[in-house]
């Protein structure tokens, strides 16, 4: 009986110390819909799909209420939850902490609805044919979504937001994902934003045409909103009946946003103000910065932004070009006690006045009770019948500062404001080129050698934090007093140089292979048997560092090196190598228990580089577990329902 009971405990032990793992579950192999395979699954299991289009009830209104994974074994192309012919309300329904990964979603009310959870990724996944809203997140933390496409969803209910994607009081980012032809009788067609602090990056916002406000974006009620480095073109606004629409391709209204390194252009509102961006914000801030606006329209104010009602907005290195409104501000309209700072950037052939007589501002309209501060700037061949390039019609104090304003600030156009403050303006031509052959990007808003905006600044270049950013063709930094105007990040442009040498050891000269050499831009190249390495297309143009390794020696870096545009540049490396000698390779001594025994080592450095070196106590098959120490407590008693049994110790193979 006593060996029984050992036996059983041993057997108990064994199982329990396996360690458990998720599982994968097949559809259609081993499950053949998707709610059987939910049904079936445990929490952090994988449900695998392979390709195929699924439709019917048993792939529609999908309760997921534990952690799972589901995804694609092949990707989106070919595999397809498809609910065109019955336009059920949800395919997925998120409960619970979920990662959907590489589907394509079509014809829902809602692809995919969640509320309430922490956790939420979705990726590679292609959202299309929503006749509500493709993606709709509500009171969820930590949202992930990842080089989705979500396109052509359509909104049909009257008055309600977004088509593209749905978001309430939710954190996380949107990062990679196209969002393309979708449409909304309400507003913000492609994506609503709705209190969140939340990041739109690297993403495409194209095509989308909302009834209402925010033909692309709709930013709303307090949000903590960055959209960085986002191509957002071809927008619209449209409105319906005698209800206006503004911003074309981003509306803000009553929140915080950033708006940086965006690309803003061809977005629309027809019946409406602000072609690009409208901004309504009482009682929220809006920094927009480094992103160019061209060819946006709008049919009343402000062509490029209009800044309406109380709102406060920093507009810092930007470029306006070729925007147009149908009565004042072509690049820009601030008005209604709204307050405006435009710093070193570009205003350049806009137009006010397309839909009456009287034009106004065809670079920057100032309107009523505005405060608007112009610093280093350009205004350029824009058009307007009254104030070509800037005009104050009723507005509180007026700065104007270190500007370039073709044909200078003209009193004979009956400005009105509170107050006038005008100094260091430049009356003439900008001289301004194309840069360099090949064309590179915005071109057009270079300085030429010429230009009287060079170093006609308020400060010093690197003081207002472009020390490192240019304004040349031949992309050298802003250096000394800061030139006016737009400036290009020269970490933005592809400028190479070639760089090589060998790597060998000191000792005796000999190449050697294998070493790695990498620079701090992330660039790397391995040394043959001869020990030479290159970099053909290495980034010029800017300070770096680079370094060899091998092992067994010691690295060594060079710093503060420069290589020019085209240029060669040849870095040798000379690698040192500590080589650690000890005296015992293994000692063998058996000890008495309470006894001690010492065994005296030397230990030497016969290399050239300094040698660091220190000792641990291991275990020599398992080094990471700690000498002795508790590893894992298991209820034997409980498991072989077994209350005599009070423990188990398992020592050297032995319970």
């Amino acid at each position: 009986m006593k060996s029984r009971a050992l036996l059983l405990i041993m057997l108990a032990f064994l199982i329990a110390a396996v360690p458990s793992f998720s599982d994968i579950l097949h559809v259609p192999d081993e499950a053949e819909s998707f709610s059987e395979a939910i049904e079936n699954s445990a929490p952090n299991d994988t449900i695998m799909v392979s390709d195929g289009e699924y439709v019917g009830d048993n792939n529609y209104d999908l309760v997921v209420d534990l952690p799972l994974t589901i995804m694609s074994e092949n990707g989106q192309d070919d595999c397809i939850i498809s609910s065109v012919e019955d336009n059920a309300q949800y395919c997925f329904n998120v409960q619970s902490q979920v990662s959907i990964i590489g589907l394509t979603i079509a014809g829902f009310q809602v692809g995919i609805f969640a509320d309430g959870i922490n956790n939420l990724v979705i990726e590679d996944c292609f959202v299309t044919g929503s006749t509500a809203t493709g993606i709709n997140i509500t009171d969820c933390e930590g949202v992930g979504i990842t080089r989705c496409d979500i396109s052509e969803n359509n909104n049909t209910v009257d008055g309600q937001s977004s088509a593209g994607i749905f978001l309430s009081d939710v954190t996380g980012f949107i990062d990679q994902c196209v969002f393309s032809e979708n449409t909304t009788l309400g507003r913000g067609a492609a994506i609503v934003v709705q209190s969140c602090s939340f990041v739109i990056q690297n993403s495409d916002i194209v095509g989308n045409t909302s009834r209402l406000h925010g033909g692309g974006i709709l930013i709303s009620n307090n949000n903590n909103l960055e959209i960085r480095n986002c191509l957002i073109s071809g927008n619209v606004a449209e409105g319906f009946e005698d209800t206006r629409a503004n911003g074309g391709g981003i509306a803000l209204t009553a929140g915080d946003a950033i708006i940086d390194n965006c690309i803003i252009t061809q977005n629309s509102a027809p019946t409406g103000s602000a072609g690009g961006l409208y901004c309504f914000n009482a009682g929220g801030e809006c920094l927009i910065s480094n992103t160019v606006f061209t060819e946006n329209d709008a049919i009343r104010n402000g062509g490029g932004i209009l800044i309406f009602q109380d709102a406060s907005c920093e507009v810092l290195n930007c470029i306006f070009e070729n925007n147009s409104a149908g009565i004042d501000g072509g690049g820009i309209s601030v008005t209604s006690g709204s307050t405006i700072a435009v710093g070193n950037s570009d205003f350049i052939g806009n137009e006010a006045g397309l839909e009456v007589e009287n034009g106004m501002g065809g670079g920057i309209y100032m309107g009523r009770t505005s405060t608007p501060v112009v610093t280093n700037s350009i205004f350029f061949e824009n058009e307007a019948d009254i104030g070509v390039q800037a005009y104050a019609q009723n507005a509180g104090q007026v700065t104007l500062s270190y500007c370039l304003i073709d044909g200078g600030v003209n009193q004979n156009d009956d400005w009105s404001m509170e107050g006038l403050s005008v100094e260091e303006i430049i009356d003439g031509d900008p001289v301004l080129s194309d840069g360099r052959d090949p064309d590179w990007g915005m071109n057009g808003f270079y300085l030429g050698e010429d230009s009287p905006c060079i170093d006609a600044g308020s400060g010093q270049a690197a003081d207002l934090g472009f020390g490192e950013m240019s304004t040349q063709g031949d992309l050298s930094p802003d250096e000394d007093v800061i030139d006016l105007g737009y400036h290009y990040s020269v970490s933005n442009f592809a400028i190479f140089g070639r760089l090589s040498g060998v790597v060998f050891n000191v000792s005796n000269d000999e190449p050697l292979e294998g070493a790695l050499v990498h620079t701090s831009f992330g660039q790397e190249a391995v040394t043959n048997e001869e020990g030479l390495w290159e970099i053909a297309e290495a980034f010029a143009m800017r300070e770096f560092e680079i370094t060899a390794s091998m092992a067994g020696f010691l690295d060594s870096t060079l710093t503060e090196l420069i290589l020019e545009d085209g240029g060669e540049l040849d870095v040798n490396f000379g690698l040192l190598h500590p080589e650690f000698e000890i005296s015992h390779d293994q000692i063998v001594e058996q000890v008495e228990a309470g006894e001690q025994v010492g065994v005296e080592i030397t230990i030497g450095n016969a290399g050239n580089a300094p040698l660091s070196w220190d000792a641990d106590l291991t275990l020599r098959d398992v080094p990471d577990v700690e000498p002795w120490g508790f590893e894992q407590s298991l209820g034997v008693g409980e498991i072989i329902e077994d209350n005599v049994v009070g423990g188990v110790v398992y020592v050297d193979n032995h319970l």
